[in-house]
């Protein structure tokens, strides 16, 4: 099965159990966009990702979207095949009267290997360590950033955080690309550096403001609410971003921010600073 038909397949298993593609990302833990992207036929998801939509949609994915070996037939694993095939050509080389470029070659190749398994040990080490949180809700907070002077902060901040720093590319991206909300780029980027969870459903957020074609003053208080543990589902915090986004007259807008103040009043942390402090 190829992309496209894995992408109308997941539609059409998606669709049988009566989930929207909002809900199936809540379910797996995958991004709405990646969602939207997989059954576009726009990307090849891995096999985790299969798996991982498998188990949330009750249904094999990967035995349909694999290719499935013959019947009886024992695959060995590549591992072995990739040992068997250096000892082979390791062997090979002892053998001096014949294909020097290619015993050249395949030293280079060895050689590559060797360092390539050198370069992932460190890095599995560095991983093994908790890396150290850094609190960027300390950068002032200004509502007339300059566009120059956002993605500058951006990068500060990307250059700095130990987590997420894809999606802070991103929201560099979105900040060079827009022409409103700079403030708010500003903000959710210092929230995506600060805390080392929730990035999802503030990076839809973030998608919002960059889908919004006009300045809109609340997107910093609702993306603060999903750290600020109100009770209230992330899901709602970024639908209530999404009515931001649309509200024209001053009663809706009115009306929006009576909700930001419900939900605050009624969330654990008092600051954005007592939730990053918890985090430790």
């Amino acid at each position: 099965m190829n992309q496209p038909e894995f992408g109308k397949e997941l539609i059409r298993i998606r669709k049988s159990k009566g989930l929207t593609q909002s809900e199936l990302a809540d379910k797996c833990d995958v991004s709405y966009r990646t969602i939207q992207r997989i059954e576009a036929g726009i990307v090849t998801p891995r096999s985790f990702t299969i798996r991982t939509l498998s188990t949330a949609l009750d249904y094999d994915l990967l035995k349909e979207y694999s290719i499935e070996p013959t019947a009886n037939l024992k695959i060995e694993p590549d591992r072995f095949i990739l040992r068997r095939w250096m000892i082979t050509q390791t062997i090979d080389l002892f053998n001096l009267k014949k294909n020097t470029m290619k015993k050249l070659s395949v030293l280079t190749v060895i050689t590559v290997f060797v360092a390539f398994g050198l370069f992932a040990s460190s890095n599995m080490s560095i991983a093994q360590e908790k890396p150290t949180l850094i609190n960027f809700l300390t950068i002032e907070s200004m509502s007339n950033v300059s566009q120059k002077e956002a993605i500058k902060i951006i990068g500060h901040i990307n250059t700095k955080a130990t987590y997420h720093n894809k999606p802070l590319d991103l929201i560099r991206t979105y900040a060079q690309k827009s022409e409103h909300n700079y403030d708010s780029y500003v903000h959710i980027a210092k929230l995506v550096g600060s805390f080392g969870y929730l990035t999802q459903p503030v990076m839809e957020i973030a998608n919002i403001v960059f889908m919004t074609p006009k300045e809109c003053d609340l997107f910093n208080d609702i993306a603060s609410l999903i750290f600020l543990n109100t009770g209230i589902s992330p899901k709602t915090i970024v639908e209530l971003a999404k009515k931001a986004s649309v509200a024209k007259s001053e009663e809706e807008i009115n009306n929006i921010q009576e909700e930001i103040d419900k939900y605050n009043a009624q969330a654990k942390f008092a600051t954005l600073n007592d939730a990053f402090n918890s985090q430790k």
